[in-house]
């Protein structure tokens, strides 16, 4: 029976497996809940795609024996052949008196798939068994009690399959069966391998062995080693074998996997340790390494556990390392180490403090568990002074600060002893002036000036005290404000100076850099060729660093006074026309005044000449531009014994004159662009 609900819809698909007519009677009009079908909605097909409609469907074979209309739903197959069986025995062919034996028949259809139908009978010695057939096959087990040779009678029966037969002869016999199993103890993890022997009458038996373990039976071929793939927890097993009804017995072990393990200890610092454990196997587990009475629970990984200890206390130690569980052999190993020191410490805080307030610089000494340390010898070094001091009783230890204002780093060291480690710390002090002033950069005589506030021991302004200074070797006293402030003008010349400044409370000397610039700037010193186009410049700044337009400068040079007017960018200059040598110039505006060297150099070059008369020698000159460089095709006059001559300057800038004079010394002038040149030439008689 299918349950159906209204509204479902389903397809029935009917394979007909005969030759002959297959009946299959189904109506809609008439339920057996008396509920009438309607039009619509059952029908039926031949083919699978020509349906019609059963409503009202009527068929009528008297020479069937059926009549189709408004019959009960159903679906019955009133005709059909029966299906063909084959059977088959498996036995063995010779068996022992008095012992059991299996015969198994197996049932197969036409096309040789299992049949799970039907039942077999069994017929041997006058003795009748029936079996059922389940998944194709029937079996009894029985006995002979004689010798001799016996048949086998096994018949089918089933009312869908055809009945089938099927004989065959056994042999009884006194049959002397020997079973015998061993089995090899094993570690945990390795192939459990059985090794089993099966013989009668001395010869080996093929055929299976059914071996138990525990709750479960494996069937392994006679006469064979076989592995066991299951694995087998540590313990003693008790191993069984049966074959038919002979058995035998034997025990195995399964040993735990052998393990070891060793110790490592290193001291990574005076208190600080790392143990390491590694184990024999590359295994992922829990090792328990106790030192002293605190034990630990370090995870192994690959065979190797560690465990790292700090800030331990001063003593020995001892360490032992152990393993277990249900699959390995335990595993230990012990070792110790010692703590022989005790880390320090040293405590001190930063000091800020003004200039010899008195104040002092505290550190203290304690171990690691703040126990101060006394009488312990420390060095404070300040300011590359080494200074020694010994802790009281708290473990303190001071030192006087007298130093200049400014920022020091102080280092205190302890060397330690035979039980206590060194240690260091280092620290800042800062000694804050009780001068405050700035230094000073400033524009020759503008309105600025020099300001010094006083401070006492505390931080506190000093008001109406005298306060001396010292700049330039002159000293000035100043009395300061409500305020505590000092002011000095400034009008030295321009140039670098350093200003003293003495604090009357506390005695302290400040010193500041006061800059005073020229206002006269970018003057250089000037070297040019004769009256080439190079000037001599000179920018003009007001009192605040800006350059001034349209005011007159005033140059002195070689004796001569010149005026010039500055332009937009400040810059007044003069035009350097005075021939070859050296000179000072000096630019003045104001009360301002820079001086600086001018060097006119020679555009003629010539060397003095020594010759016997008439050898051919020449009198050289080389003519150069406003550069330097040599100055071709120029005409060059020269001058020698009253006469003149012109020459023209050859590619490389050399003027040449034949010398063809008497013996004698004589003067010659070279003369070009205005500049004369005088040489010294003396000829030889020959």
């Amino acid at each position: 029976n299918i349950p159906l609900k209204t509204g479902d819809a389903f397809t029935i698909v009917l394979k007909i497996s005969t030759d002959k007519l297959a009946s299959i009677p189904i109506s809609e009009k008439v339920r057996s809940n008396r509920i009438l079908y309607s039009e619509g909605v059952s029908f039926f097909s031949i083919d699978g795609k020509n349906w019609i409609d059963l409503f009202d469907y009527k068929a009528d074979m008297p020479e069937y024996g059926h009549t189709y209309d408004s019959q009960v739903a159903c679906i019955k197959a009133f005709t059909s052949n029966q299906l063909t069986s084959n059977i088959y025995l498996n036995y063995p062919k010779v068996v022992n008196i008095n012992s059991s034996f299996d015969i198994v028949a197996t049932v197969k259809d036409a096309s040789g798939s299992l049949i799970n139908q039907g039942k077999v009978t069994f017929t041997i010695d006058s003795k009748n068994y029936t079996a059922s057939v389940v998944n194709g096959k029937a079996t009894i087990k029985t006995q002979l009690k004689s010798e001799g040779s016996y048949n086998i009678l096994a018949s089918y029966e089933d009312s869908y399959y055809s009945n089938s037969l099927v004989s065959n002869i056994i042999n009884a016999d006194n049959i002397i069966t020997y079973l015998k199993i061993s089995i090899s103890d094993i570690y945990y993890g390795d192939k459990l391998v059985i090794d089993n022997t099966l013989t009668q009458n001395g010869l080996n038996v093929s055929g299976y062995v059914n071996v138990k373990i525990g709750s479960k039976t494996y069937s392994l071929v006679s006469n064979t080693k076989t592995s066991i793939n299951d694995l087998f927890n540590p313990g003693k097993y008790v191993a069984i074998a049966s074959y038919n009804d002979e058995s035998a017995t034997t025990s195995f072990i399964v040993s735990k996997i052998p393990l070891s393990m060793s110790l490592n200890i290193l001291k990574t610092d005076v208190d600080s340790v790392n143990i390491t454990v590694k184990l024999s196997k590359s295994i992922n587990e829990t090792v328990v390494v106790k030192v002293n009475s605190k034990s630990y629970n370090v995870k192994s990984t690959n065979g190797m556990a560690s465990l790292s200890l700090s800030g331990l206390d001063y003593g020995e130690y001892g360490v032992e390392a152990s393993f277990s569980n249900d699959y390995y052999q335990n595993a230990s190993d012990s070792g110790n180490f010692s703590v022989d020191y005790i880390k320090t410490k040293l405590e001190a805080d930063d000091l800020v403090m003004y200039y010899h307030d008195n104040s002092r610089f505290y550190v203290t000494l304690k171990d690691k568990n703040n126990n101060p340390l006394s009488n312990q010898n420390i060095t404070i070094l300040l300011n590359g002074v080494e200074n020694k001091r010994t802790t009281k009783d708290d473990g303190s230890a001071s030192l006087a600060i007298n130093l200049n204002s400014g920022n020091y780093n102080v280092v205190v060291s302890y060397s330690g002893d035979g039980k206590y480690v060194n240690s260091t710390i280092s620290r800042n002090i800062t000694v804050k002036s009780t001068v405050i002033s700035s230094d000073v950069v400033k524009y020759y005589r503008n309105g600025t000036h020099f300001y010094a506030t006083i401070l006492d021991y505390d931080g506190n302004k000093v008001v109406d005290v005298d306060v001396k200074m010292n700049i330039n070797g002159v000293f000035y006293t100043r009395k300061t404000n409500s305020d505590g402030i000092a002011r000095l003008n400034l009008n030295l010349i321009p140039g670098k100076y350093v200003l003293t400044v003495y604090n009357p409370v506390t005695g302290e000397k400040a010193a500041n850099n006061i800059t005073v610039l020229s206002r006269l700037v970018e003057n250089n010193d000037l070297v040019k060729y004769y009256r080439n186009a190079s000037r001599y410049s000179v920018k003009v700044l007001d009192d605040k660093g800006s350059p001034i337009a349209g005011v007159t400068v005033t140059f002195n040079i070689n004796g001569v006074f010149y005026d010039r007017l500055t332009n937009s960018d400040g810059v007044a200059s003069l035009a350097i026309n005075l021939i070859p040598g050296k000179y000072t110039i000096t630019a003045q505006y104001g009360d301002s005044k820079v001086s600086n060297t001018i060097t006119v150099l020679s555009i003629i070059k010539a060397n003095d000449i020594t010759m016997n008369y008439r050898d051919g020698t020449k009198f050289k000159a080389t003519i150069l531009d406003g550069n330097g460089n040599p100055y071709p095709n120029q005409a060059v006059t020269f001058n020698i014994n009253g006469v003149f001559y012109t020459r023209i300057s050859d590619s490389t800038g050399v003027a040449n004159l034949n010398i063809n004079l008497q013996s004698g010394k004589y003067i010659i002038t070279t003369i070009f662009n205005g500049l004369s040149a005088s040489n010294t030439i003396v000829i030889k008689s020959t």
